[in-house]
Parts: C-alpha cells; structure tokens; sequence
C-alpha cells in the first residue's frame, strides 16, 4: 500500500481562547493540557501533546490511498506542529479505571527548537532520554587506524553540548579495535548492519558512516602551510526498525603547517559542519514528530489458527485506545501476525492497554516481549 500525498492545509490555532502569549513572547502559548494514559510519564507526554494541540495547530494532510496501483479512497491524517518549552503539573490523580489522569500548564511555540535548549530538554525527556550511538570510520590519506576519531570527536562533543544521550565513546572504540564485517558493512550505509549494531549496544539511533581526509595541492597563497581537506558521509538510523532518518555528506578544508594537524583540524570542523547544519535538524525533527504524532511499533501476534481470529485482534487493537491511530497489517502466516501501529505513546503504554485484555471474540492477550520500538503479543 501507499500513499501518494495529495493536498496540505495547515489550520492554526493562534486564536484559541485558552491560549495567551506570555509578555515579550508573541510566538509562545500558555495552554493547559491534559492526559490520561496507563502510566504516569506518558500521561504526561500525552498532556504535552494535547497542550501543542490547543495551542499551537493540527495540520490536515489529504492522501491518496492506493493498492496494487488502483485507488482506494481518500484518508485525512492529522500532523501536529509545535514544541513545549516550559511546563508544570497542575493535577494528578487515578481514574476509576485506574489510569493516570494528570494536567499541566504548559508553554508552547512554533519557534525553531534547535536552538531552545529548554524545549530540547523536555523533548527528550518525552522521548525517555534514547541513547544516539555514533560509529565513524575515520581514513586519512588512504589509510584506517582505529585511532583516528577527530570527526566522530566533533559529532559527539557537539551532541553532547545539547544534552544528549551517548553510547559510550570508550565501548564504540574498543569495538573499531576489531575486524568486525557488520562494523565495515554499517560504515558503508547498510541500514541493517547498522542498526543491528545499534540494538546490541542499547542505542535507538545510529549516526554511522565515514570520513576521509587528504591533503590538498600546494597553494602559495597558504605560505608555505599544507590544506587539510576533509569529507564525511553520514547516515541517521533508526535502530528499532532500520529506517533510514537521513543521509547527508559534507566537506570542509583547513590549512597547518603540520600535515596532521592540517588533516585532523579539516576532520573536526567537517564533524561539526554536517551536525550543525544538516543532521541535528533531522533527528530532533524526527523525534518531534514521534512525540506529536505517535510512533510507529512493529507489533507481532502469536497464536491465530484461523482469519475470524486474524479480524478479531486486529479490531481489537485498532480501538483498544483513542491513542491507537492507524493498524497496517504486513504479514500472517503459521499463526503469526505483523503488524504496524501508529500508536501516540511508548511501546510500555501499548502493552498496559493490551496485557491480561480479552478480546471481543473472547481472545486473552499477553505481552511476551517488548522493546523501545516492537511488541510481542500472544493469544491464550
């Protein structure tokens, strides 16, 4: 199935009555949200999301829908724009049903969040601080030593600085020390390579690629000093699924008397270039995006012996929750169903709604498994 995209109105909210734009800050919204969720920190995230909502814009996307080149019917999707820059707790308390139902007074903007330190923070406390792992094969004049790591240095000083979540730097070069195939295939831009890498070193994402570094013809304007030129080639992973985030490439040049310092001077500005420019943008967009809209989980199904029970779980699953958006069916066979579902939360809160639940048909449901990213169900 895809979708050809259509048609976009973005339907802005500025003039919504609960909204007011603290003093000197026409581009901020004071909203109250609310969120009712299994658990406490995503009926918070819920609460944030709901906040962007009010005060900020829902943006309308119409979409094509089509299979096996025939179309199907037009579907509405809804995009939620904006970021939380401040935020307090208002009311918590259980529901009946016991879930956590909990609002906050929060500030909201459109403004850009990279450079809101403030709003970044609480992105990616929504995002339960995920773990950015970086591998860069670093070459100069041809040849690779697992020393050299001026360009993934300047990625991870620079990710740093925004309070990011690092693999450890010491666990990723003892790693470069071996002759490693997946190492060498995931530096190359095989997604897979990359994210397996990922998954097995406790990272949700993976900058990965490789930089090179050379020495540029003698220029007498340099007097006498060697130019360093460097490129560098990333790729941003996601490693719960292996989806390509982005892939940018960059180069930069820096003159030295010294023919390393020259190289290794290009290196680190040519790190820093590519995150400050390209791919810093790409991954808090792509997260910001998770934290309005919803993520995608990979679900599977055990234990379905025959289509009535297929429909049944898959009904099941589409309206167990309001936060429940979208369920794509990819694959069933000997009993096991997979899934994608568009889900506005973690895969934890998935699996509170879906644990010890019985189905319409009178299916019980068990979590099996779960991980940042994927959730294992089966049928008793």
């Amino acid at each position: 199935m895809k979708q050809l995209p259509s048609i976009v109105i973005l339907f802005s909210l500025f003039g919504f009555l609960s909204a007011q734009a603290p003093s000197g800050q026409p581009d901020v919204k004071v909203v109250e949200g609310q969120g009712i969720s299994t658990t406490e920190p995503d009926a918070v995230t819920q609460a944030k999301r709901d906040a962007v909502e009010k005060g900020i814009g829902v943006m309308l996307i119409s979409a094509t829908e089509t299979r096996n080149f025939m179309i199907q019917k037009d579907v509405i999707l809804t995009k939620t724009m904006g970021s939380v820059k401040k935020y307090e707790i208002i009311s918590k308390q259980k529901t009946p049903d016991n879930l956590w139902d909990i609002k906050i007074k929060a500030e909201v903007s459109l403004a850009d969040i990279r450079a809101d330190l403030a709003a970044l923070k609480i992105l990616l406390e929504s995002m339960d601080k995920p773990r950015v792992m970086v591998l860069i094969q670093e070459m100069r004049k041809g040849e690779f030593k697992p020393t050299y790591n001026s360009a993934a240095t300047a990625v991870m000083d620079f990710l740093t600085q925004k309070e990011f979540n690092l693999v450890d730097p010491a666990q990723i070069a003892a790693m470069m020390g071996k002759d490693d195939d997946y190492i060498t295939k995931a530096a190359s831009g095989d997604a897979v390579a990359a994210a397996k890498l990922g998954r097995d070193n406790g990272a949700e994402v993976i900058l990965v690629g490789r930089a090179t570094a050379s020495l540029g013809a003698d220029n007498p304007m340099l007097a006498g000093m060697k130019s360093g030129q460097a490129d560098i080639n990333i790729t941003l992973i996601d490693c719960q699924n292996g989806k390509i985030i982005a892939a940018k490439n960059a180069h930069t040049a820096k003159p030295h008397i010294s023919e390393e310092t020259a190289m290794s001077n290009a290196l680190i500005a040519v790190g820093a270039k590519i995150m400050d420019r390209e791919l810093f943008e790409k991954i808090v967009s792509y997260w910001q995006n998770i934290v309005n809209n919803g993520m995608d989980l990979k679900v599977t199904v055990s234990g379905i012996d025959g289509f009535a029970k297929l429909k049944d779980i898959k009904a099941f699953i589409q309206n167990v929750s309001p936060n429940v958006i979208k369920v794509t069916q990819r694959t069933f066979g000997n009993g096991i169903l997979e899934l994608e579902v568009l889900f506005k939360g973690n895969s934890e809160a998935f699996c509170d709604y879906m644990d010890g639940k019985k189905t319409t048909g009178g299916l019980e449901v068990a979590v099996s498994d779960f991980t940042a990213g994927t959730v294992k169900l089966k049928l008793k």
